[in-house]
């Protein structure tokens, strides 16, 4: 008779758990299962099946060696082990600097692999998509593919089995990789990621897979198009946004994601709204809300009623951009829940809510040369912001500084400025370095006073800092 199998506790999930602050029973509803079986897995009554391994290394952002999935001491009879650190791990500097296919991934593909060498049976496409993935290498250019794009487009118009836990393993990567970008904006590491990532959701579709996976990847494409959409143009490189922006709405558009549509109508709206023609801004917006209408969550009706606000405000409507307000403060209010993209799917990340609000209010009353009243909401959004939102905290420290330059407080307006370079040194924005070179066209007048000279300074030795895309 065979001795029991002695259990060993899994102390580095455990661990990992107890440290963000997290409960069993919190744990198992972001991953779908149970309380009771996050508790096997901790004290060793079980170990989790790959499916779920995946999942935990996703959500806590770890290896499957990190959460005590993988013993490192037997890791060199695993097949390929090195891939793992090739190509699903960049050798850099920070922790946060992965998330390609993540830690989710890898585990599935050393499954993977050991099922192609020990001759199990496995679908041909996921065998031929796995043999890929080993033989990939991670491009060194930060800027996408260019043939990327036009083989997603063929892609999208195909309508062969997939494996639904690699499904879901790229769903979850999905929004964790929107969860990177409002958390951190640092552009370089995200886009080399999620480019990536983009390339394996396109091989898929190119793979022409049954209706129910070709759905779920036509939705995971329009959302990672749109992210480095929104990656390229926090950059600086309009053009290139604007493509991604329009593979991800013929994206949305074939999986009938009304609501993500809408959402990548906003985020477009951005770059004729920035780049100085805001009349082009208005029929995206205007078009959003139609998609938006009946089924969005109130944050999203909201969010492009405040957009459409900062649109009017740059027309000088100021009827209009009062009105725009007061509806989207009204949605705000209410609050009602309803269909959503990956952007307003976590609480937690929103990107929109009555804090962002305030900084919309001052904004629009910037732009309409009402500084006294901008100042005031602009100073109830830093004090209300979240201290880790930095990338935020410069936005509304320019518009602060501009409100000085319309009032001819140069001094004061200068202190703010600085401020916000002072973060543009951390998140190395080039989006945010335009604005306060838009601001600084406004003090020419006041170039020879001590205060714009020392801004003029720093402007030139923050410069070499930030990570352009292409042309501003």
């Amino acid at each position: 008779m065979h001795a029991a199998k002695a259990k060993k506790p899994n102390k580095q999930l455990r661990l990992q758990r107890e440290l963000r602050g997290w409960s069993q029973k919190k744990v198992g509803l972001e991953i779908d299962t149970s309380k009771d079986m996050i508790s096997r897995w901790e004290t060793g009554e079980r170990s989790p099946s790959p499916y779920y391994q995946a999942k935990l290394c996703a959500l806590f952002d770890l290896s499957a060696e990190e959460l005590g999935f993988i013993d490192p001491s037997k890791q060199e009879n695993i097949p390929f082990a090195h891939v793992e650190h090739s190509f699903l791990m960049p050798d850099v500097d920070t922790q946060d600097a992965f998330s390609c296919i993540s830690q989710a991934v890898s585990h599935g593909i050393i499954t993977a692999v050991k099922e192609l060498e020990e001759g199990r049976h496995m679908d041909a496409r996921r065998r031929q998509f796995m043999q890929q993935a080993l033989g990939a290498t991670v491009a060194s250019s930060l800027i996408p593919d260019t043939d990327l794009l036009a083989r997603l487009v063929r892609a999208l118009k195909k309508p062969v089995g997939v494996d639904m836990s690699l499904l879901a393993h790229l769903e979850l990567i999905t929004k964790k990789n929107r969860q990177r970008f409002i958390r951190s904006q640092k552009s370089a590491l995200l886009l080399h990621d999620v480019s990536r990532h983009l390339e394996i959701i396109t091989q898929l579709l190119e793979s022409s897979p049954p209706a129910h996976a070709n759905h779920l990847l036509c939705r995971l494409a329009a959302e990672t198009s749109q992210l480095i959409g929104d990656v390229l143009f926090n950059a600086g490189n309009n053009v290139e946004a604007e493509r991604y922006y329009n593979v991800a709405l013929k994206a949305s558009e074939e999986c009938n994601q009304a609501v993500l549509h809408a959402v990548i109508l906003g985020r477009k709206s951005f770059i004729p709204l920035y780049g100085g023609d805001a009349e082009t801004a208005l029929p995206l917006l205007q078009e959003a809300r139609i998609q938006a209408a009946g089924t969005a969550a109130d944050v999203v009706t909201a969010w492009l009623w405040a957009v459409e606000a900062e649109v009017q405000a740059r027309l000088k409507k100021a009827d209009d951009c009062l009105r725009a307000l007061h509806q989207s403060e009204r949605l705000i209010e209410r609050g009602q829940s309803g269909d959503v993209s990956y952007t307003f799917a976590d609480p937690l990340y929103s990107p929109f809510t009555q804090s962002h609000l305030l900084g919309y209010k001052g904004a629009c009353y910037v732009r309409l040369q009402q500084p006294r009243k901008a100042q005031r909401f602009l100073q109830e959004r830093l004090a209300s912001m979240d201290e880790t939102r930095i990338h935020k905290k410069s936005i509304t420290l320019v518009d602060l500084a501009t409100t000085f330059v319309q009032m001819d407080e140069v001094e004061a307006a200068c202190k703010h400025a600085e401020q916000a370079l002072t973060i543009l040194e951390q998140t190395r924005s080039a989006r945010v370095f335009q604005r306060v070179l838009a601001y600084r066209h406004q003090l020419e007048r006041r170039k020879d006073t001590t205060q714009v000279k020392n801004l003029d300074v720093r402007i030139e030795n923050v410069l070499p800092s930030i990570q352009f895309q292409g042309a501003l």
